[in-house]
């Protein structure tokens, strides 16, 4: 590359790059992935009615008074992602706390907190077992190890 070659590439380089138009990310492409289902949105306000305002786990308070952030709240148990025949079901959640350093439901979904070690272990296992006859054959085959133990017990 020639010393010509090199002054033209600068040149060039300090021009105005053309704008391109601005993409959304996947996510905000499509508004209902954005706001979720109406479906899904009733399933979280019925949820809200049940709400205590307190975790399940470590006993902070929740955001059940929080307009905007209430269900940040409510944890799935089984993962809508995943567990689409049970997304909305009335058993498939637990109350558990959000913000801060120790929030419950960012360490449950992180698997930073262990499930069997929370508090509210015994609600979860007693909603799983009522979840579990509900599933998919695809889906019960994603179902994790630990749940699988506590199937037809009372433990």
């Amino acid at each position: 590359m020639g010393l010509d070659e090199i002054r033209r590439l600068k040149e060039h380089a300090r021009e105005p790059k053309e704008k391109k138009p601005r993409k959304l990310p996947p996510k905000c492409r499509n508004k209902k992935s954005q706001t979720g289902s109406a479906e899904l949105n009733r399933w979280f306000g019925d949820r809200r009615l049940e709400m205590t305002g307190y975790c399940s786990n470590c006993g902070r308070r929740s955001s059940k008074h929080d307009d905007i952030y209430y269900k940040f709240s409510i944890a799935h148990i089984l993962p809508k992602a995943y567990f689409k025949s049970v997304q909305t079901h009335p058993d498939n959640w637990i109350e558990i706390c959000f913000w801060g350093d120790g929030s419950c439901h960012t360490n449950m979904d992180n698997c930073t907190l262990d499930m069997i070690e929370m508090a509210c272990w015994n609600e979860i296992v007693i909603k799983f077992q009522k979840l579990y006859p509900l599933l998919t054959d695809k889906e019960k085959s994603r179902v994790p190890d630990i749940f699988l133990k506590y199937l037809n017990t009372d433990q």
